[in-house]
């Protein structure tokens, strides 16, 4: 039975079978080109502007008529629809999960949260709404989602008085482990070592 998952096309999403979350190059490019000589972060104590869903959807559609797809695939549609804040402002949603998984990935763990929280909307909502929707249609993205989602909530924990150990190291092969496991981990591969040592220095092995 075919998979009713849709598929990620740039296959430099993906780096030896594994999602690659790293920023591609074409999104470092499009960054420095927006915003040169560091000024990345300029103006962003402003409430960032953002087209209305029906605005979004309608040229959404024309883009995908554009391209020669079919307008009526609703799917195909959001995808094409275009991220109204941000550094990637302008950039659809296939571009932005085909170039910075991480990104997009943050950006929804976030929303998510907020979402449990209020039921406000607004056209930027919308748009973070029609986000998350396209991404989680991925399930190597929802994994992702997962991993930023726990993060925060181990960054918050441990705030807490005696509960520094539980904040996630956040990225590398122990990514998804927290201070404490780390430790835990290093104690007991050293304490192996430890072990494989005496016992190469014990008389049997002498």
């Amino acid at each position: 039975m075919e998979s009713s998952e849709p598929i990620i096309e740039n296959q430099n999403t993906f780096y030896n079978g594994q999602l690659e979350t790293k920023p591609s190059q074409e999104s470092q490019n499009h960054r420095a080109g927006r915003w040169p000589f560091g000024a990345a972060r300029q103006g962003c104590s402003t409430a960032p502007t953002a087209k209305k869903p029906e605005e979004v959807e309608a040229e959404a559609k024309a883009r995908v008529l554009s391209e020669g797809g079919d307008p009526r695939n609703g799917f195909v549609v959001l995808s094409r629809c275009a991220i109204q804040f941000g550094m990637y402002k302008g950039r659809d949603f296939k571009w932005l999960l085909e170039n910075d998984v991480s990104y997009v990935a943050k950006q929804v763990a976030y929303h998510q949260r907020e979402r449990e929280h209020t039921t406000i909307q607004s056209p930027l909502v919308a748009n973070m709404d029609s986000l998350t929707r396209y991404a989680i249609a991925y399930h190597d993205v929802v994994n992702e989602v997962r991993v930023h989602r726990g993060y925060e909530e181990a960054k918050e924990r441990s705030l807490l008085p005696g509960q520094e150990g539980e904040a996630l190291i956040g990225f590398g092969k122990y990514k998804t482990e927290t201070l404490q496991d780390l430790y835990k981990i290093r104690a007991g591969c050293k304490r192996a070592n430890q072990e494989t040592d005496q016992q190469e220095r014990s008389p049997e092995h002498l």
